[in-house]
């Protein structure tokens, strides 16, 4: 029970911190650009994630068999989903950004499907149909025009089909390394593919 409460309660965090990056990413965006957001993210998280593993004793070597899976993880998330994403929200709202990006899961299901041939039950499909209902809600007029730019909803939903293939590729490597070493190892190498797009387009800019 303990357990389960525990789980949960660090579920609902999350969420919580999920959505908040969303408003905090329009607020920084006022004074900072995209990239430059996105990089820092990635380096403060690189730091404190690896003095933890360090502290207690739990960096270790990635097995030569998962370093492709490894390298596919951090290109679909944080670097192409992160590009999508940061880019995105600069041309529609946080709300909307936030609902597209929410029917993650829905897609995810999808996928699973498509490539694991799991079974989806009516709950699945009645999910995925609310859900696009929902996101059709938030984009569309009341004359079917959209509400926002086309580029920016390409963006979001692009930023969706990376996640896809990240938890696609996720599935292949949950329960044979710890969870914080995982996200770590991502954003590690997803500072260094960050990094010459950074020195590139951003650095410049900074005042």
């Amino acid at each position: 029970m303990k357990k389960t409460v525990v789980t949960y309660g660090a579920l609902i965090m999350a969420m919580i911190f999920w959505s908040l990056s969303f408003v905090w990413f329009k607020q920084a965006n006022e004074t900072i650009r995209p990239l430059t957001i996105v990089f820092m993210r990635l380096v403060f998280a690189v730091i404190l994630l690896s003095t933890w593993l360090i502290l207690t004793k739990k960096f270790i070597r990635i097995r030569k068999e998962h370093r492709k899976l490894f390298f596919l993880l951090a290109l679909f998330e944080p670097f192409l989903y992160f590009i999508a994403e940061s880019h995105g929200l600069t041309l529609v709202s946080a709300t909307v950004g936030s609902v597209i990006i929410s029917t993650i899961p829905v897609f995810v299901t999808i996928g699973a499907w498509i490539i694991y041939r799991e079974k989806l039950s009516k709950i699945n499909y009645l999910g995925i149909v609310i859900s696009f209902i929902g996101v059709l809600i938030f984009i569309l007029n009341k004359n079917g025009t959209l509400m926002y730019s086309l580029k920016g909803l390409l963006l979001m939903f692009f930023g969706v089909l990376t996640a896809v293939g990240y938890n696609l590729t996720l599935n292949k490597l949950v329960g044979k390394y710890n969870p914080i070493f995982i996200v770590n190892m991502q954003n590690i190498i997803g500072v260094i593919l960050f990094l010459p797009v950074f020195l590139i387009f951003d650095l410049g800019e900074l005042k």
